[in-house]
């Protein structure tokens, strides 16, 4: 993974502040810190509900990419986070043959991969 440059993540808000919040989701330092630098390249079709589930506010847990949503990714195990589930529908419209590969996977390898996404 390339490291991001220092203006990629301007759009979430302060750098601590965003760490925090996943660490609350059950992150560690390391992965929160992992998950911020590839939430940094968030498609933008995600970013607003991003930023409200960041905020705490109602997001759409249900807009579809590729027949996956937020709550698909939860329901067959795929994620125990909010931060991955949008990295990976990110990851799943930008690079959709191999998003849709990745999930047919076990979960084992899922997590292997999603170490790997970006």
């Amino acid at each position: 993974m390339t490291k991001k440059n220092d203006g990629d993540d301007v759009w979430m808000g302060d750098k601590q502040w965003v760490l925090k919040r996943f660490m609350d989701e059950g992150l560690d330092a390391v992965d929160a810190e992992r998950v911020r630098q590839e939430v940094a390249s968030l498609h933008e079709d995600f970013r607003s509900d991003f930023l409200s589930w960041l905020a705490g506010d109602e997001f759409n847990r249900d807009k579809e990419i590729h027949g996956y949503s937020i709550n698909r990714l939860f329901d067959e195990g795929q994620t125990s986070h909010v931060p991955g589930a949008f990295t990976f529908l990110s990851y799943l419209r930008k690079h959709p043959a191999k998003g849709l590969e990745l999930l047919t996977e076990t979960r084992f390898h899922f997590l292997k991969a999603d170490r790997k996404l970006h």
